[in-house]
């Protein structure tokens, strides 16, 4: 399948692409959500700084949502 890689780091993003791993991987449940490709070597430094405050901001309320109520076991960022 061909995919436009889209870098998003909210809420929302997060929890779109939590819903697409399900589908894609066919599973009833994940163990670990891991917030992966994001760093100043994959975005450059003025874009990344722009995503880590996406994901200050909005994101990590998704990955402690999906912690909180049991759909993932555990997140974690890098």
């Amino acid at each position: 399948m061909p995919f436009n890689v889209i870098y998003d780091y909210s809420y929302d993003g997060i929890m779109r692409s939590v819903e697409d791993s399900y589908q894609r991987l066919g599973l009833a449940r994940i163990d670990i959500l891991y917030v992966h490709d994001i760093g100043a070597y994959q975005h450059g430094p003025e874009l990344n700084a722009q995503h880590f405050k996406v994901l200050r901001e909005s994101g990590y309320k998704a990955l402690d949502e999906l912690r909180r109520t049991g759909v993932v076991s555990a997140s974690a960022s890098a």
